[in-house]
């Protein structure tokens, strides 16, 4: 299963897995109600055939994310909601979609690898140094690093890049 934005991140997911062999699930969560990502989103799997599913995460983010991040804020602390919301919502929701589906293994367009050592999972660097986003899963449980696949730790972004010209890429708080 695949955590699924239609951004050029998961779509280049999508086909690195497919290539692979993976059959690939995509699920969207829906963090603030932003239904033309949704549409956007739900268009591209059908065009890449593949089953697309939607979570209705609003309240859950609402309250873990979005309230931390101003209450941090307004306390004068710089607030990381990357990494609150990766373990409270990202993937405790994909987990448990993917369970609810019968599916073992969880995918995301993001720049990282899981490594494992002598039993014990760690999020380590992806090879792209200046698009690697391993420090946002710090705070990610073993059951969850064991699951997980990374389809896109040997990638580069601008090799990514040259693939959808027409695109520029999202970045910032995702939620402003």
């Amino acid at each position: 299963m695949l955590g699924f934005s239609g951004g050029m991140d998961s779509v280049t997911a999508v086909g690195k897995l497919t290539a692979e062999g993976w059959r690939v699930v995509a699920v969207t969560l829906d963090t603030v109600g932003d239904e033309a990502m949704i549409a956007k989103a739900r268009r591209i799997a059908a065009e890449l055939g593949v089953e697309h599913h939607v979570v209705d995460v609003r309240r859950e983010f609402q309250r873990e994310v979005i309230d931390y991040f101003i209450e941090e804020y307004a306390k004068g602390h710089t607030p990381a909601p990357c990494t609150v919301c990766n373990p409270a919502i990202k993937w405790r929701y994909l987990i448990q979609t993917a369970d609810a589906l019968g599916i073992e293994k969880v995918a995301t367009g993001h720049y990282f690898r899981v490594e494992e050592d002598d039993g014990k999972y760690f999020v380590a660097r992806a090879t792209d140094q200046t698009k690697d986003q391993s420090y946002y899963l710090w705070n990610l449980s073993q059951d969850v690093l064991s699951r997980i696949v990374t389809p896109m730790s040997d990638m580069l972004k601008r090799d990514v890049r040259e693939n959808f010209a027409d695109k520029r890429e999202s970045m910032g708080i995702c939620f402003l």
